[in-house]
């Protein structure tokens, strides 16, 4: 139970708590979202537009902490289920160590099961995933980050890697001059017909057409690369990739990554030249330890890996136990809410 819950009122968020909600965004992060943002990320939502934001408010009616939670779907043994993934997570700092973290979770969760959700995915931070597995949250398994360096530097390596978290920026206009066969693609139905054929068999985010244009083509502060590998015209590998920086650092970040097998190795070869193209320091990619995707092919043009956090699920529905085994998820930075 939380300390003086009975000042505390907390509910679904309304839309007047849009000005407040982004106001204690900026002061938790330190940096603000436009009301476009916002509305992208919660409001246009192709798998439900209503904002699924639990809010706590003192007595005088502030709001005071948010937990938010993204609708998507999960294709598990080629049935879909309704799913949320859990965002943001802010409390105002005079209100910090009450409990009110558990408790803005756990009404969120109540929230969730009204609504018929059948699992909740969460990828938290080093400060929050032991809370979340004091109260009950499976961990699936480990994420790690593979890292390739593109650019001799001059500082150490290790140094290198283990600055390339924290707070980024998007890039400058970067005119490359990679000249190959990748070709830059807007979304359409050819591209999800292909993730669904290539991720046959996992437990993965639906990438329907609806969610990919909304995901990479409509977020109205960030420009993703869409580079598409064919061979004889059929399309055999997708990667979208996120160019930002930090630092000094100019960052590509593998968001997602698709690829016939017998051609992964060539569209690895390819995306590493139009990285160095664009002049990139860095090229990563996410995955998920135990979960059997081949990374044999990244490994051997020299990534190196890193751990990067965890990946949690939250069961509401029976029957999904299996979700609970790391070996059959397909997971990139592309599924997490923040890109």
């Amino acid at each position: 139970m939380m300390k003086d819950a009975k000042n505390i009122r907390f509910g679904k968020f309304k839309e007047e708590d849009r000005k407040p909600y982004l106001a204690l965004f900026q002061e938790v992060f330190g940096h603000s979202w436009s009301k476009q943002y916002f509305h992208w990320k919660y409001k246009e939502n192709p798998f439900n537009p209503d904002p699924m934001i639990y809010t706590a408010k003192d007595q005088e009616g502030r709001l005071i902490g948010a937990r938010s939670m993204l609708p998507t779907e999960v294709v598990c043994q080629n049935k879909t289920y309704k799913a949320l993934q859990a965002g943001d997570a802010m409390i105002k700092e005079a209100f910090r160590g009450r409990g009110l973290y558990t408790e803005l979770t756990a009404g969120a969760i109540e929230e969730a099961k009204k609504q018929g959700y059948d699992l909740i995915l969460n990828f938290p931070n080093a400060n929050s995933f032991p809370i979340l597995i004091k109260k009950g949250w499976h961990p699936v398994g480990e994420t790690s980050v593979h890292i390739k360096i593109l650019k001799p530097l001059a500082y150490p390596i290790k140094r290198l890697i283990m600055k390339t978290g924290g707070r980024t920026a998007p890039l400058p206009q970067r005119p490359g001059n990679y000249l190959g066969p990748l070709t830059e693609e807007a979304v359409h139905k050819e591209h999800e017909a292909f993730f669904r054929e290539q991720l046959a068999g996992t437990h993965h985010q639906r990438r329907s057409l609806p969610y990919l244009q909304w995901k990479y083509s409509q977020n109205p502060e960030e420009y993703y690369p869409m580079l598409c590998f064919r061979a004889g015209g059929i399309l055999k590998g997708i990667a979208v990739l996120k160019l930002h920086g930090t630092g000094k650092l100019a960052i590509g970040e593998i968001l997602e990554w698709a690829a016939a097998k017998e051609l992964e190795k060539p569209f690895l070869t390819e995306v590493l030249r139009y990285a160095k193209a664009n002049r990139l320091d860095l090229l990563k990619i996410w995955n998920l330890k135990g979960s059997g995707r081949d990374l044999r092919a990244f490994k051997r043009k020299g990534f190196m890996e890193k751990k990067q956090g965890n990946f949690l699920i939250w069961v509401l529905s029976p029957g999904l136990e299996e979700l609970k085994s790391p070996g059959d998820w397909h997971i990139l930075r592309g599924d997490t809410d923040v890109i």
